[in-house]
């Protein structure tokens, strides 16, 4: 069976997936970005304005969004912004842009919505980019993939050795092994998942997720007389099904465009440090083939 057809119902109910309540230490802050700010539409019809001057406009407005994240956030989370409109998120996006043509994936909140932005380009009309940056000219559009996660949950993941069986080879004595247990659990997702926007997302509604949890960890343990013991481990697991879709958006009109959101694309992600270690022991209770990763 597929990993991502693992026993979750049809339309699951939510599983401590509450805003309200998140399960990190330190929640992740956001706020609110209005559209006091000019747009590009509006400098392009001032007249006499330099490409200099318009350098420095969209320098300080980035300056002004990263001192307000800096002053605004109480922790060490990466603060999130947080848009009245799609469109005033994209204006935004694209003077940041402009400002850092290198970065091209965003997350942001369109009012509670909890939105990814990926491979942000901006259009310019019959030159190059670079060309066109150069000589100040303004962009006459945007292109990007939107991402969102339309179904979430938790769930445990099966019990698995994390360490070798040990046997009791003193008699009647019990034995006390001090033992290395690791037993590796990696995020399983479908082609097309994106994997930054999901540990993104998992935070954001509570959980920190990771590529890879190793679960290492040293332990010591008690082997009964005549007996064997073996650890055991299984991981808590965040579950999303994401969508993607293409749209545009024209400089000069206010309207997006997007097309069609595409199928689920389910993925499995590690919660980090969520893992429950036990103990087991009996000779039917051991699998003498597989030490996970541990001792």
């Amino acid at each position: 069976m597929p990993f991502y057809q693992h026993n979750v119902p049809e339309s699951p109910v939510s599983l401590g997936f509450d805003p309200t309540t998140p399960r990190c230490s330190t929640p992740e802050t956001s706020f609110t970005i209005s559209h006091s700010y000019p747009t590009l539409q509006e400098k392009n019809s001032a007249k006499g304005n330099t490409a200099m001057n318009a350098s420095l406009k969209v320098l300080a407005l980035v300056l002004l969004l990263l001192k307000s994240s800096t002053l605004i956030s109480a922790n060490d989370t990466e603060p999130v912004l947080r848009f009245d409109t799609m469109s005033h998120a994209i204006d935004a996006l694209t003077e940041m842009v402009l400002f850092n043509p290198s970065v091209t994936d965003f997350v942001f909140l369109v009012n509670d919505d909890f939105i990814g932005v990926s491979a942000f380009t901006l259009e310019y009309p019959n030159t190059a980019q670079k060309r066109a940056l150069d000589m100040g000219k303004a962009p006459v559009g945007a292109s990007w993939t939107q991402l969102r996660v339309a179904r979430k949950g938790t769930w445990w993941g099966e019990w698995r050795p994390a360490s070798c069986v040990h046997q009791n080879g003193h008699g009647d004595t019990p034995v006390t092994v001090t033992l290395t247990k690791a037993a590796p659990c990696k995020a399983k997702y479908a082609p097309g998942f994106n994997l930054k926007f999901g540990n993104k997302a998992a935070s954001h509604y509570g959980y920190q997720t990771t590529g890879e949890s190793s679960g290492m960890g040293i332990r010591t343990y008690t082997v009964p007389a005549h007996n064997y013991g073996q650890v055991w481990q299984k991981n808590f697991m965040v579950w999303q099904d994401q969508q993607h879709r293409r749209c545009r958006k024209s400089i000069s009109e206010d309207a997006i465009w997007c097309g069609e959101w595409s199928e689920m694309i389910r993925g499995d992600l590690p919660v980090t440090n969520g893992v429950t270690i036990g103990w087991s022991t009996g000779w039917a209770n051991m699998d003498f083939n597989y030490c996970g990763g541990g001792t």
